[in-house]
């Protein structure tokens, strides 16, 4: 979706609208299937196949947890 934005862009605009709203859901899938991971797999040490013991989780992990940090409130 960053792709799709540009700074010219109206910050009003429905386009920019339309984004933000998949952002928060393609957060949320991905957060999810994350959290369904971490149950099936265990967090870190539940042997070999926990789920940050994959390196493409831990990248997953990584964006999972920017994305959130993204759609946070500052404050």
């Amino acid at each position: 979706m960053l792709a799709i934005e540009t700074p010219l862009d109206d910050p009003k605009g429905n386009k920019l609208a339309v984004l933000e709203q998949m952002d928060y859901v393609m957060t949320t899938l991905f957060t999810l299937e994350m959290i369904i991971k971490v149950i099936t797999y265990g967090f870190l040490f539940n042997g070999k196949h926990s789920y940050l013991k994959n390196p493409w989780n831990e990248l997953d992990f990584l964006i999972v947890l920017s994305s959130l940090m993204s759609i946070a409130p500052a404050g």
